[in-house]
């Protein structure tokens, strides 16, 4: 059997991109390369910009990244008009160096024409779904592990930055958009294998929380103040050794508006539904849509973004090959996709890690944010003799920090959602690392305060519900 070389913008080029995009001091370690090659588009002839390319290189000096003797890796700046050919030079290398290697495989999707176009067509095999991803999505025991101990170690530095805000909010202090981002980086950094942030903060408040993709001003002249009178959205990832994050909570620190209620009680009702969901093994992401967006939707709502994708442990915070998309898109815009329609019909099945999110957003007035991670496991029954022989799934969450106490409109939950939001939150209450996790922190008594408060229980009596 042939060996055959992969490549592919999500595979391949990984641990360069990486280490190009991101700061090479906040990445996982075990991905950076002794050399590495960022390609910038201010380096090209027509678009040759010096300015850029020497903050580029100030920057990886910092970082440690730009000497040979340097524990970090060092990275070379080159043309971004050179990257497709360089990538297929480097394979066609190592086509030529291994005498078993007689193929580079090619994922229809995903690779570019420029790069295909400089790999002989002899050296071709073209695949319609790369095997990389659907290995890696399926997590096993040991990054199972590692995953619990990264949401963990995440949800610490998340709740103590949310008790300290509402602390500085209580002293009068001002506190801008920015100090959130700064504030969680920091937070993070004290933990226990903290590599960095998955992605950038999206630390909003107002109206700016409405807008999917916001990042703060870093300029003090433009920064703007949260105000503990409106709806604050945290939007936040961390890297750690074992595992990747991607969270979302919304929050409000005053008395909250009916409308503000209403919309954040609907995100909660299809986050529950999805987290809830029962389902069989195999299906394609896109039907777990309707768990999560029903709710909204009953409501004439909807919002713009996939509700879920899978998560690397410990690599990147977004990760194929499935997700949960398509509720937000006309049919005609996913069938014209080979992509999309490779993604939205990729199965989910035991051991997948994802994200689950849901929102509500109102242009110039207010968003609602809500996105935990959960992980893929076997359904079990009461009743397995009235069960048929396929195999069903149900959703495990990984992210223990309690919802938002007064944004939730009770009257607008029925009694399983209550009693599932108490048992959640009886579950986040008895993470018991939690402890030593908050202790990293010099102000670690008042997130205790914050986080025992708002894990009590809203209803009387509690169900079996799963978390």
């Amino acid at each position: 059997m042939d060996t055959i070389s992969d490549v592919g913008l999500a595979s391949s080029s990984f641990p360069e991109r990486i280490t190009g995009v991101r700061q090479c001091a906040g990445m996982p370690q075990q991905l950076l390369l002794p050399h590495a090659t960022l390609f910038l588009r201010c380096l090209d002839a027509g678009n040759r910009d010096d300015a850029t390319a020497d903050a580029v290189r100030a920057h990886l000096a910092r970082e440690g990244c730009q000497s040979a003797s340097s524990l970090q890796p060092v990275v070379v700046l080159k043309p971004y008009e050179d990257f497709n050919a360089a990538l297929a030079a480097t394979f066609v290398k190592c086509i030529d160096a291994d005498p078993h290697m007689h193929k580079i495989m090619l994922e229809r999707s995903s690779i570019t024409l420029s790069i295909a176009s400089k790999i002989p067509r002899r050296l071709r095999a073209v695949v319609d779904h790369n095997p990389v991803q659907i290995f890696k999505a399926k997590k096993n025991e040991t990054e199972v592990f590692g995953l619990v101990q990264a949401g963990r170690r995440d949800a610490a530095a998340i709740v103590s930055f949310l008790a300290w805000l509402e602390r500085q909010f209580k002293a009068g202090d001002r506190v801008v958009e920015n100090d959130g981002v700064d504030q969680i980086s920091c937070r993070r950094a004290a933990q226990d294998n903290h590599l960095g942030d998955a992605f950038p903060t999206r630390s909003a408040t107002g109206a700016n929380a409405a807008v999917i993709g916001y990042e703060p001003s870093v300029d003090p002249a433009h920064a703007i103040a949260i105000e503990p009178n409106n709806v604050y959205v945290c939007d936040t990832g961390g890297q750690y050794l074992g595992g990747t994050t991607n969270i979302a909570r919304t929050l409000h620190f005053l008395k909250s508006s009916s409308i503000e209620r209403y919309a954040y009680s609907l995100a909660l009702q299809g986050h529950i539904a999805f987290a809830r969901a029962v389902f069989p093994s195999g299906i394609p992401g896109a039907m777990l849509e309707a768990f999560a967006r029903a709710p909204l939707w009953r409501h004439g709502l909807n919002y713009p973004h996939s509700t879920g994708h899978g998560i690397g442990a410990g690599v990147s915070a977004k990760e194929g090959p499935f997700c949960v998309s398509g509720g937000a898109e006309h049919i005609d815009d996913i069938q014209n996709s080979p992509t999309k329609l490779w993604r939205y019909l990729a199965p989910v099945e035991s051991g997948h890690y994802l994200s689950g999110g849901t929102g509500v957003y109102r242009s110039s007035k207010f968003g609602i944010s809500l996105r935990s991670n959960f992980l893929a496991r076997a359904a079990s029954f009461v009743h397995t003799e009235a069960t048929s022989m396929q195999s069903f799934l149900r959703f495990r969450c990984m992210t223990p920090i309690p919802f938002c106490r007064t944004l939730i409109e009770m009257g607008m939950l029925n009694a399983e959602a209550r009693c599932w939001i108490d048992d959640y939150h009886l579950w986040c209450s008895g993470q018991a690392c939690l402890g030593d996790a908050f202790a990293v922190n010099d102000d670690s008594r008042t997130a205790f305060s914050w986080f025992w408060r708002e894990t009590q229980l809203i209803n009387t009596p509690t169900s079996s519900s799963d978390i």
